[in-house]
């Protein structure tokens, strides 16, 4: 009895000793999240993903948008930010800037934009449009904008994957 007794003390001194002493040495430290610069990383080409109009989807594939590190962008299939008529298919080109403060990514036009107007059933043309959006999310191969068009007041709600 006296040999598990001593056997029994041994096993818990043991366990004691090792919890006690034991670091944290097999646990690692969490990884930081890198913080992502957002104009360093919005550089190179974004495929259009999702293209939400009032709720509604009118997204499609082959239109891309590409920013420059010389404040240029150009895109192709597309310039939704200056029309009402989902359909338009106009391939655009311009500068853009980056507000960090408020978190805004401001596209301006360099080419005359056009819109269709449903009250006189014709393609409005109009000037150099500037479209300022809100940038919702981020991350290295996503980003979410969302703004209101400035010709039909429509909320837009794009989605870009590299």
């Amino acid at each position: 009895m006296k040999n598990i007794n001593q056997l029994i003390s041994s096993i818990i001194i043991v366990l004691l000793f090792s919890t006690s002493c034991s670091k944290d040495k097999d646990t690692p430290e969490p990884t930081p999240t890198p913080t992502i610069n957002f104009e360093t990383n919005l550089i190179g080409t974004w495929n259009e993903a999702q293209h939400i109009i009032d709720g509604d989807d009118f997204s499609s594939s082959g239109e891309t948008i590409s920013f420059f590190s010389n404040g240029s962008y150009t895109s192709v299939g597309f310039t939704y930010p200056w029309h009402c008529e989902p359909g338009a298919k106009n391939d655009d080109s311009g500068v853009w800037s980056y507000d960090s403060n408020n978190n805004i990514l401001t596209l301006n036009s360099t080419k005359a934009q056009v819109h269709w107007d449903a009250m006189s059933s014709q393609w409005i043309s109009h000037g150099n449009s500037e479209q300022s959006m809100n940038v919702v999310s981020f991350t290295a191969n996503e980003f979410k904008v969302q703004f209101s068009d400035v010709n039909c007041s429509q909320n837009v709600v794009l989605t870009f994957h590299r």
